[in-house]
């Protein structure tokens, strides 16, 4: 899982070591400033990974419920080591969703 030293290490090699912000800046004349950086939850596929976009465009960017800052998790491992270990991740997804019927089954879904 996510912790503290994983999360430093990843964030170094991936997101410092390769200048992803750099090369996003230098490619499309975007600065650090005007980019949201952040995870997507529930994810597409199950492989760790990053979104980085331009926060002057809604296609794509985070919704609350369906993502998570960088910074907030890089802030979240560094209080508490074992954060995502403990912590409930709530999401939204839509009814018929495969995800959605696979929860209801097992009285996962909370509804109104």
């Amino acid at each position: 899982g996510i912790n503290a030293e994983y999360g430093k290490q990843w964030y170094q090699r991936r997101v410092r070591g390769d200048s992803c912000l750099d090369a996003i800046k230098e490619k499309f004349k975007v600065p650090k400033s005007l980019l949201r950086v952040y995870f997507h939850y529930q994810p597409a596929y199950y492989r760790l990974h990053i979104h980085f976009a331009h926060m002057r465009y809604a296609v794509g960017a985070p919704v609350i419920g369906k993502s998570v800052s960088l910074l907030d998790v890089m802030q979240n491992i560094g209080l508490d080591n074992d954060y995502y270990q403990k912590a409930t991740l709530c999401y939204y997804i839509k009814d018929g969703h495969a995800l959605s019927e696979t929860l209801d089954k097992h009285g996962l879904i909370v509804r109104d």
